[in-house]
Formats: structure tokens, C-alpha cells, sequence
């Protein structure tokens, strides 16, 4: 593939390529070299920068260390062996997929257990994350460069959802202090790009 879009790029004097998918990130951060090769600038961050962002037990260690409040998190090892120290209901996901897929509320032990083996059935780990009722969502936008300095934050806060990720009102909001840890961690991760981080 790479030497499809290799050609593309050079017959059209292209010497840029900003991925925005998930998929395109993957794709093309493990092929950044290729591409530098013929001095095509792939804006993304390194391969293992995406892998450690893309799990969520490892990024939201790394987040906690610097400040940043994160729900209470369990591996799925973790949360089947504290049968009796957890609260319920429960979030279960995976521990690398985005756009909430196969995302589950667990409101027992046994409900929890038969969601973590829903997805570790299908070659996927889980995790376990405590249940904090939604209020009004707050999104960071972070904008990095090639040298990891941020370049700019934009806030917005949600009021209504027609959906349930659909909002219907969005209300621009100055930095609050959250914004600044966000920002710490991600420089941290040594990443590029821009990226989201949402509160409640």
C-alpha cells in the first residue's frame, strides 16, 4: 500500500500527510520511516507513542501520575479477583478500542465477569472502570507540533444531546486547570497531532 500512496505523493509533489482516522494513525505511524525515505512528512507520532495511547489501563497510569482525576480502573484480572471490594454498576470495555465500541454496564459480579468474557471471547482484553453518572461533558482539544509544543487548546462544554454522542449545544469555555494536566500528560507521552480529552 505504502508504495501506492509513495507514487501519489511524489507525482503530485506532496510532501505532507496529517492522518486524522484511528486507522490511518496506525497505518501510517508504523511507516513513518518508509515515507521519510523519500522525504514525505508523515505528521503523526511514533508507533509505540500510539500503541501506549491507545491502552487505556497504561495511558490512564500515566495520566493519574501527573494529576490528571481518572475513574478508579481495575485490569480484568484485577477487577474478577476483588469480588468483594468493588462498587456496582461498572463500566467493561476493551482496553484498545475508540468510539465506544463493545461498551458495556455491569451492574454485579456476575454481569461483569460474562462482559469481560464477551470480550476477551472475540482475542480482545478488558477492563474495569468505576460507573460516574454523567454531567455536563467537558472536551480538551490539543493541538502538538513535530517538536511536541502545544500549540493551541480549544475547551467546549456540552449542555444537550439529541444522541447520546451527539450534543446539541456546545458552549466554548475558557482553560480550566484540568487543561494544563492534560496537557503534561500528553507531552509526556511524546505525542504529536491533536488529540481530545473529555471530563464530566
Amino acid at each position: 500500500i505504502n508504495i501506492s500512496i509513495i507514487k501519489i505523493c511524489l507525482r503530485h509533489g506532496i510532501n505532507k500527510i496529517v492522518p486524522l482516522h484511528d486507522a490511518e494513525i496506525d497505518y501510517f505511524s508504523q511507516e513513518k520511516s518508509v515515507f521519510a525515505e523519500h522525504f514525505i512528512d508523515v505528521r503523526t507520532s511514533s508507533n509505540e507513542a500510539n500503541i501506549k495511547l491507545r491502552d487505556k489501563y497504561e495511558s490512564l497510569q500515566i495520566a493519574k501520575a501527573y494529576g490528571f482525576p481518572c475513574p478508579q480502573t481495575w485490569s480484568a484480572t484485577e477487577a474478577l479477583n476483588a469480588k468483594n471490594s468493588i462498587s456496582f454498576p461498572v463500566i467493561v470495555k476493551p482496553t484498545n478500542l475508540a468510539a465506544s465500541r463493545l461498551i458495556y454496564i455491569a451492574k454485579s459480579y456476575a454481569e461483569m465477569s460474562e462482559c469481560i468474557r464477551k470480550i476477551q471471547i472475540i482475542g480482545l482484553s478488558a477492563i474495569v472502570q468505576e460507573y460516574i453518572k454523567g454531567g455536563k461533558e467537558r472536551s480538551f482539544y490539543y493541538f502538538i507540533d513535530n517538536k511536541g509544543d502545544v500549540k493551541q487548546i480549544l475547551c467546549f462544554k456540552k449542555h444537550r444531546y439529541l444522541f447520546p454522542s451527539h450534543s446539541t449545544a456546545l458552549e466554548c469555555i475558557d482553560p480550566p486547570p484540568e487543561a494544563a494536566i492534560g496537557q503534561n500528560f500528553l507531552q509526556a507521552m511524546d505525542l504529536q497531532g491533536w488529540f481530545v480529552i473529555q471530563t464530566i
